[in-house]
């Protein structure tokens, strides 16, 4: 899944890939009874409704992914921006202390 994954993405991913396990074995017979999370009787083998849940959870996995990718970015930008405008007042602040120092240097009348 690469570098970019942090750790609210990994444990998504896990329970993601448990939830879609228990499906799996809940429409092969071999997880408890037929009823869904909310309470509905399904017959093993009958697909849809998990499938459906499963996809739902899929794209809001996703969607988290790319909204917690975009998080990052929009942070490492504000990062570099912080670290630009630090920058810059620092040569301000050098640019004002010459200035004071040259100010300061008597006049020669010539």
């Amino acid at each position: 899944y690469g570098d970019d994954e942090d750790e609210g993405e990994r444990v998504e991913r896990e329970r993601i890939d448990r939830e879609a396990a228990n499906w799996e074995a809940y429409e092969h017979g071999t997880l408890g009874a037929g009823y869904d999370s909310y309470g509905a009787y399904h017959h093993p083998g009958y697909g849809s409704v998990a499938e459906a849940r499963l996809r739902r959870l899929e794209e809001e996995a996703a969607d988290a992914r790319a909204q917690r990718r975009e998080e990052r970015r929009e942070r490492r930008r504000d990062e570099r921006e912080d670290s630009r405008t630090a920058h810059l007042l620092g040569e301000v602040k050098a640019l004002g202390d010459s200035v004071k120092r040259l100010a300061a240097r008597p006049t020669r009348v010539v």
